[in-house]
């Protein structure tokens, strides 16, 4: 299945190698995501995030491409109204999404088919990028199946399970501890991989994410 980006500045511009890449840059405020199926409008928000339309995919470039309202259009995120979401890929028919206006980030997957969220999962990159690394690592990898990812858990940390335990405690901070977990699109499944760190998030996490709607703890 091929896979391709293009972005525009208010009328599309130029077309970008696959895998699809989100340019890092202020001044691109439109991008066209598109593989065999579906092709993804993002259009930067006024405020922060950006506005995902979803269509399907016709032999078309520049009628799939087009920035305009179309009555068989589903969009995420539209005026804002959603939490603030960002680019990382397209992979076959579910879009993976970071969210989020501080340094504590969600994970957000959709089925582009019905334009349902499936995922909602707090996460951690090493990096401390948002959305992290334009690509994939060790520590976020996704293909046309899954996400792997440093899923924050419930379970406490402490001083025994925790490197940085006194250190957080000493500014005043939580320490969280975050495991690596693989999610299944097709059978949304979240499945542990058993390694784990410690980290230092900005806010108190107090547990629990969503899987097609429903309360996971």
């Amino acid at each position: 299945m091929f896979q391709r980006s293009f972005f525009a500045l208010g009328a599309l511009l130029l077309a970008l190698a696959s895998p699809s890449v989100a340019p890092a840059s202020d001044t691109v405020s439109r991008m066209c995501h598109r593989n065999d199926d579906f092709t993804i409008l993002e259009n930067a928000n006024e405020g922060v995030g950006a506005t995902f339309t979803i269509r399907k995919t016709t032999p078309s470039f520049k009628a799939d491409c087009t920035f305009e309202e179309r009555p068989t259009d589903t969009v995420i995120g539209q005026n804002g109204n959603d939490d603030a979401f960002y680019y990382i890929a397209l992979r076959g028919d579910h879009l993976i999404l970071d969210e989020g206006t501080s340094p504590d980030r969600w994970l957000a997957v959709f089925d582009v088919r019905s334009g349902r969220r499936i995922l909602a999962a707090p996460y951690w990159t090493p990096s401390g990028g948002c959305p992290p690394s334009y690509g994939v690592s060790d520590d976020f990898r996704y293909d046309d199946s899954s996400v792997t990812f440093w899923r924050l858990i419930k379970e406490p940390a402490t001083a025994k399970n925790c490197p940085v335990f006194r250190e957080a405690k000493s500014i005043h901070m939580t320490p969280t501890l975050v495991e690596k977990s693989i999610f299944h699109f097709a059978a949304m499944k979240m499945e542990s991989l058993k390694a784990r760190r410690c980290m230092i998030p900005q806010g108190e996490y107090s547990g629990g994410y969503m899987i097609n709607g429903v309360r996971q703890d």
